[in-house]
């Protein structure tokens, strides 16, 4: 007997992926814009680790495009943006909030969630190059 599969899926595992420039946009954009909200939330595990007992990585370091973060701020906090859009593209690539937690916040389904984010993105990346950013 074979596995069962959703009809609700699509059949390519990479029919809503993001295109790196669009999504490379946002996490630049995602990366300015947590730090003006104080970060990224440590997970409650992590939070009583000492400082002496983490590991010695060196911490990699991506500078942070202001003038095209700038930009994108003003394309996501125009009132004419569509709320969902930019409650799912701040809960996804500012706070890093769990998917089932943004799914229950907006009213999606969680199958729907990826369509939803695609669809997010190609929204911003449209109103992005036409207000010069690339």
């Amino acid at each position: 007997m074979g596995k069962i599969t959703s009809t609700n899926s699509p059949s390519d595992p990479f029919a809503h992926a993001v295109d790196p420039v669009i999504d490379g946009a946002l996490i630049n954009w995602g990366r300015w814009n947590s730090a003006r909200h104080g970060g990224r939330q440590v997970n409650a595990m992590f939070r009583m680790v000492k400082p002496s007992q983490t590991w010695d990585a060196a911490p990699v370091v991506i500078p942070v495009d202001i003038d095209k973060a700038w930009l994108a701020e003003k394309v996501i906090c125009n009132p004419d943006f569509y709320p969902r859009a930019r409650a799912l593209l701040t809960n996804h690539y500012v706070f890093g909030v769990d998917q089932r937690d943004t799914c229950r916040r907006l009213g999606l389904h969680r199958s729907a969630y990826d369509e939803e984010r695609w669809r997010s993105c190609y929204i911003f990346w449209n109103r992005y190059t036409r207000r010069g950013g690339t």
